[in-house]
C-alpha cells in the first residue's frame, strides 16, 4: 500500500453481525486513494456504536396543508408552538430524539435533478399539488408499533400527516 505523507482521514462503518460487531475501516490519505482493512490505531475504530443496543431510527417527515397554517405570531402559533416544545420535552425524556426541525415555507423549496451529467434546479416543491413538508424528526424506537405511537402523539399528525421511514443503517 501507498502511504500518504499527509495524515489520512478514517472513517470506520459499523455493521451489526448476528452476535458480534463488525468494523471495517478506510483510510483515506489525499493523493493516496483509499486503504481498507482492520482498524490499527486510528481513534474510535474499535469502538462499540454510541447507539444504544441498535435500537431501529426512523425519519418522521411531518406534512401538512400550508394554506392551513398558523400565521407567525396567532395565537393558533404560540399553541402549535407549546405543542411541539412538549413533544420534544416528551422525547427527550424518553431517549428517543436524535435530531429534527422545522422546514422552511414551500416557497423557499427548489429541487435539482442531473441528466446528461448537468444539474437542473427547480424552484418550488418537486409536485405542486403536494402537501408542505413542514418539518422532521429523526427518532430511535423499539419497533413499528413504538414508532407509530410516537406518530400518534406529534401535534402535525392532529392537522396534518406524519409520514414514518425506518432508516436503513450501515
Amino acid at each position: 500500500m501507498t502511504r500518504s505523507p499527509f495524515a489520512p482521514v478514517t472513517l470506520a462503518i459499523t455493521r451489526p453481525l448476528e452476535r458480534a460487531t463488525q468494523v471495517i475501516c478506510y483510510s483515506v490519505s489525499k493523493g493516496a486513494g483509499v486503504e481498507f482493512g482492520p482498524c490499527r490505531s486510528s481513534y474510535g475504530c474499535n469502538r462499540k456504536s454510541q447507539r444504544r443496543d441498535h435500537m431501529p431510527r426512523f425519519i418522521f417527515l411531518q406534512y401538512m396543508d400550508e394554506s392551513k397554517a398558523p400565521r407567525p405570531g396567532s395565537p393558533e402559533m404560540h399553541s402549535q408552538i407549546d405543542a411541539f416544545a412538549r413533544y420534544l420535552e416528551e422525547l427527550k425524556t424518553a431517549g428517543a430524539f436524535k435530531d429534527g426541525d422545522p422546514c422552511q415555507p414551500s416557497a423557499t423549496t427548489f429541487s435539482v435533478t442531473v441528466r446528461d451529467g448537468r444539474p437542473k434546479t427547480a424552484d418550488g416543491p418537486m409536485h405542486a399539488e403536494s402537501p408542505w413538508l413542514n418539518g422532521y424528526f429523526v427518532l430511535e424506537c423499539k419497533d413499528k408499533a413504538d414508532a407509530a405511537a410516537w406518530a400518534a402523539k406529534n401535534p402535525a399528525a392532529h392537522v396534518g400527516t406524519v409520514e414514518v421511514h425506518p432508516i436503513l443503517t450501515f
